[in-house]
């Protein structure tokens, strides 16, 4: 662990010393050429797109980014609108950050501060803050993952739940119960909703009473933690969707299914884009649909394949609900894979397949989602390897030799990368190449909630 501690450490000088500098020594060392033929005109109708809502189903290097750059400058450009009027939202601040840059780069800094780039927990955020009301206190704070499970742990002692609670290990049953609680909140399950979802399932199957028994005291401490975060002006990463969605709610029946709220908002937002959208919840979905209309109807881009945050509550769906959540959309699909080798292209594609046909059987007809753009070749022999090993510390090893492997044949060590399914393989693969003099930089380990907390930082 102290290895590890002191390459991040290493890592966090460096970059703050070099690190736009080193990036983009980085990008000119790689050598990507491109097919002399390749047509861009995909991109183009994507990006020049208005009028009715669009989804640019993007596969991995299909230059989705580039597409939205590409419209922000036509709409700047051609069309002259006002960057002030443009909000454009992603899933995490990293992605921000990189938008923020390449929009910057080609529209200029001027221009481009005038935007609003955001995440859809820090457009929330900074929606409460404005707009929050008597719903929300000025002094409010967030909670993250640790507080929210304290939160719930204090809650346990006076709640009558004895269904759900684990005398023994109360923090174990909050963990739980915060789960559940994450779980409803993410698609908009209020406590209001429950219960009567609940009433209808005792109703309908009268012999589930153990498993309804539990699902009431998780309605109990969910209807218990909601007021206590009120009580205490405190709200949790789903509210910063969820209440905003309630505010813009408000009012709707009344004003024909738009309330004011929602008027002035999307008037404030003419030209709303997303991207990353495989990667938001429901909630995040339904937050959209309130303010984006037929006036500034939403742009996004996604790949339900690339959709790896299900454990967060992303809902992989929203990319095949498109079309049903906002009638009248486009569909563009983005097929030239500018980064990779065809090797790579061609191995994506069979995982491709499976991924929606895992029935597949060998020998079929090989499927063309993706076009490899490259005339790049793959490194070695064979691009993509599958090596089985029979404990983890024979897969460490594996890892250490292969790596040892490419450097001895000249490759750049900062162009390769070791991705590890846990914290802890992270840091013990780190640990592993250190014992070989070979300096890893290792990153995401030392803080457990970090991908909630860089969701609003």
């Amino acid at each position: 662990e102290i290895e590890v501690v002191r390459t991040q450490l290493a890592q966090g000088l460096f970059e703050f010393l070099h690190g736009d500098e080193h990036e983009q020594n980085k990008r000119k060392r790689l050598k990507i050429t491109l097919k002399p033929d390749v047509d861009y005109g995909k991109q183009s109708a994507a990006a020049r797109h208005t009028g009715s809502p669009a989804l640019i189903d993007a596969g991995p290097g299909t230059g989705k980014t580039s597409t939205l750059v590409m419209r922000v400058d036509y709409l700047l450009g051609e069309k002259g609108e006002d960057p002030g009027k443009m909000l454009i939202l992603t899933f995490s601040n990293e992605a921000a950050a990189t938008l923020r840059s390449r929009i910057a780069a080609k529209v200029g800094e001027e221009k481009a501060g005038q935007i609003e780039i955001n995440t859809f927990h820090g457009f929330g955020y900074a929606f409460l803050l404005k707009r929050g009301g008597n719903l929300v206190h000025p002094d409010t704070t967030i909670i993250d993952e640790a507080a929210q499970i304290e939160f719930i742990e204090r809650l346990l002692g006076s709640a009558d739940c004895e269904a759900v609670v684990n005398l023994r290990d109360l923090e174990e049953t909050a963990v739980k119960i915060a789960r559940h609680i994450n779980h409803l909140k993410q698609r908009a399950v209020t406590p209001e909703s429950l219960r009567r979802e609940l009433k209808a399932w005792e109703t309908a199957e009268p012999n589930e009473r153990k498993a309804q028994a539990v699902a009431r005291d998780i309605l109990k401490v969910y209807d218990s933690y909601e007021k206590q975060l009120v009580k205490e002006r405190v709200v949790d990463f789903a509210d910063l969707i969820n209440k905003p969605i309630e505010l813009l709610e408000f009012g709707s029946a009344e004003a024909g299914g738009v309330s004011e709220l929602a008027r002035a908002v999307r008037e404030d937002y003419r030209w709303i884009m997303v991207d990353e959208y495989q990667d938001v919840t429901r909630s995040v979905s339904r937050l959209l649909q309130l303010i984006a209309g037929e006036d500034n109807p939403p742009w996004v881009v996604g790949d339900a394949r690339q959709s790896i945050y299900e454990f967060l509550g992303a809902h992989r769906e929203n990319i095949h609900q498109f079309e049903r959540d906002f009638p009248g959309a486009q569909v563009f699909e983005l097929e030239n894979n500018f980064r990779s080798s065809p090797e790579i292209v061609r191995a994506a594609n069979q995982l491709a397949a499976l991924m929606e046909e895992p029935e597949t059987t060998k020998g079929a007809k090989e499927p063309e989602k993706w076009t490899a753009a490259t005339l790049t070749e793959s490194y070695g022999k064979t691009p993509v390897l599958i090596a089985e090993a029979e404990t983890q510390e024979a897969e460490y090893r594996g890892v250490v030799s292969q790596v040892r492997e490419w450097i001895a044949d000249g490759v750049p060590p900062e162009f390769i990368a070791v991705l590890a399914r846990t914290n802890a393989d992270v840091a013990n693969l780190a640990v592993a190449l250190a014992g070989e003099n070979i300096t890893a930089t290792v990153t995401g380990i030392l803080d457990t909630d970090a991908v909630a907390g860089d969701l609003v930082s």
